[in-house]
């Protein structure tokens, strides 16, 4: 039986109460290498491992100050919070940012993550934004 997956807009007015969980996990970094030549820098990034994972974890509510024009989602797999989205249409350059995407993980590798980003696109469509932009951590 496949999961019903919906995807629904949450508002400003009813958010206040929402934190969201950020959680990630690595085992490797980049060491960065910088060598200088008469006219020239050369930066090299060397994949290291690290001696246990390293992992990160931090609350923040929806709908921060900075975040320009803000539109969240809450994903739902068969009723269940399974991941949030937040997306800014950046006015000045016609860019939507996308500030948050998390996935809570036990809804990993089901598609939550593509549901959203799909969203995130609609959204850019929507305001017809230039850009999509997401940084990573």
């Amino acid at each position: 039986m496949l999961a019903e997956i919906e995807i629904i807009e949450i508002f400003k007015s009813t958010a206040e109460e929402i934190e969201v969980e950020y959680e990630y996990s690595t085992d490797t970094f980049y060491d960065v290498q910088v060598e200088q030549k008469t006219n020239q820098w050369t930066l090299n990034l060397k994949l290291e491992s690290l001696s246990k994972p390293l992992v990160k974890k931090s609350k923040r509510a929806l709908f921060q100050s900075h975040i320009e024009k803000p539109k969240a989602f809450m994903c739902l797999w068969d009723g269940q919070i399974a991941g949030y989205l937040q997306v800014g249409h950046d006015i000045w350059n016609n860019r939507l940012r996308i500030w948050d995407l998390t996935v809570a993980k036990k809804f990993q590798r089901k598609s939550i993550g593509s549901k959203l980003m799909e969203r995130a696109l609609f959204e850019a469509k929507n305001c017809s934004a230039r850009a999509v932009i997401l940084e990573t951590q």
